[in-house]
């Protein structure tokens, strides 16, 4: 058996039926529920960051699909009778929703122009019809281009780098 021994924390000499022993040291009962507090609150803070990291990733791979169906089906409707157009621009979709699942950063700001200058083009395309067509069909087109742009804004922590190791959001730096 072994005699008093310090507690790593305040110094005092604790008894060796009072003791606790940790990976660090010895502690003496009050220094130990004052280390496991703070233990639990780290832990606790680092699961709501996994949670939160997770609840990132499951709406980016929305986003992703989202974009895939959306640009998937305009590609589909303006260029499918013409492969000339459709077969360098179906590999720039799927890239696009890609980078979007896996939450690359180019990905979000490349979206975020296509959004908006569909936007505005589509915005621009109806003022000028405006007198030959309804309002409508153009509306529509902007309004969904805009809830994607909001979309987008929404989850924007999901695109933000992060050094490696660090606690909380951030685009990761490898695939999936």
């Amino acid at each position: 058996m072994f005699g008093t021994a310090p507690c790593v924390e305040c110094g005092k000499n604790v008894e060796p039926a009072q003791a606790i022993i940790r990976e660090d040291g010895v502690r003496c009962p009050a220094c130990n529920l004052r280390q496991e507090v703070r233990d639990d609150q780290a832990r606790a803070v680092q699961g709501e960051a996994e949670a939160f990291e997770l609840s990132l990733s499951r709406r980016a791979k929305r986003m992703g699909r989202a974009h895939a169906i959306i640009w998937g089906s305009v590609l589909i409707m303006y260029c499918g009778k013409n492969p000339v157009w459709f077969a360098p621009l179906a590999p720039v979709v799927l890239a696009l929703a890609f980078g979007l699942a896996w939450r690359k950063r180019w990905a979000y700001f490349a979206a975020l122009a296509l959004d908006g200058a569909t936007a505005l083009a589509i915005a621009g395309w109806s003022v000028v019809t405006l007198p030959f067509a309804g309002l409508w069909l153009p509306g529509m087109v902007v309004g969904v281009a805009v809830l994607f742009i909001v979309l987008l804004w929404s989850i924007r922590g999901a695109y933000r780098l992060v050094a490696p190791g660090g606690v909380g959001g951030g685009a990761r730096l490898s695939g999936p």
